[in-house]
């Protein structure tokens, strides 16, 4: 359902800004001219706004609906709730989920040869704004999706299902639904390994919150790195000794925040005493 209603929110979002800015979409084959106006202004702060605030508000929107209808407290049944984990332990898996990323870009880089349309359309909104436009895209490609994206996946979707699965197929599953969100195989595929890490961060922590902060994280160091040091046209990170480097000293922190984590005893989804009773 989420999954629909974004699609529909952000289709059609695009839909009426094309036709106010470009009068000729009204004329011959809309589909192709629609095409063809998303191409030319991808890289607009308007068109960034229209393809990402309505999905994002229609996901927390859904998670939000659904957690008050179960008759719950809401914050503790999306997870945003206070954290088990210690401060550093946050901080060192947040700081971790960039070691994933590295990992990512390095398989990533062996087995795309040529990036899908869809990854291509998100390099031209990542890199064309200048000024405060990219300040703008900056905070929508990383503090929206990282909220609302985790309220409805990490919060509502995986405490919901650890009510009933195990840990690792309730993760699993939810970062096969977060996989399938993005929209494209290839996006899909690379974003899955996050969406565990994110899974593991809120199960072990009890909390929600964890999670976004390494979402926003991620998503912030991808918008930066991507403006740097990407090559805007092979979405390749320049792999030297440098590189290497940062990306060994990432993937450390990232063992020592699963060593740091693995401590920790694993928080219920949701305290059994805010559960509703079981009518008979």
């Amino acid at each position: 359902m989420a999954f629909i209603a974004a699609a529909v929110a952000s289709g059609t979002a695009i839909a009426v800004l094309a036709l106010l800015s470009d009068s000729n979409l009204k004329r011959g084959n809309f589909q192709q001219e629609l095409e063809r106006w998303i191409e030319k202004s991808s890289g607009s702060f308007s068109t960034t706004f229209a393809f990402l605030v309505p999905a994002q508000v229609c996901f927390l929107g859904v998670a939000i609906f659904f957690a008050v209808i179960e008759r719950e407290p809401i914050l503790p049944r999306l997870g945003l709730v206070r954290c088990k984990a210690s401060g550093s332990t946050v901080a060192l898996a947040v700081l971790g989920s960039l070691g994933v990323q590295f990992l990512i870009d390095v398989f990533a880089a062996s087995w795309i040869d040529e990036p899908s349309d869809s990854l291509k359309m998100l390099t031209r909104m990542f890199l064309a704004p200048r000024g405060l436009a990219a300040v703008g895209v900056g905070f929508l490609m990383s503090v929206l999706p990282g909220t609302c994206e985790e309220v409805l996946f990490r919060g509502f979707t995986q405490r919901g299902l650890l009510r009933r699965w195990s840990p690792i197929v309730a993760i699993g599953a939810t970062s096969l639904f977060f996989g399938i969100a993005h929209g494209d195989v290839q996006h899909s595929i690379a974003v899955i390994p996050l969406g565990v890490w994110f899974g593991y961060v809120a199960w072990k922590t009890g909390s929600v919150w964890p999670a976004v902060m390494c979402h926003v994280l991620n998503n912030l160091a991808a918008f930066v790195v991507m403006r740097i040091w990407y090559d805007a046209d092979s979405l390749d990170l320049p792999m030297g000794p440098a590189t290497y480097a940062v990306g060994a000293g990432l993937v450390a922190v990232m063992l020592v925040a699963i060593l740091r984590l693995r401590r920790i005893e694993p928080a219920g989804a949701v305290d059994p005493s805010l559960a509703p009773p079981i009518v008979r």
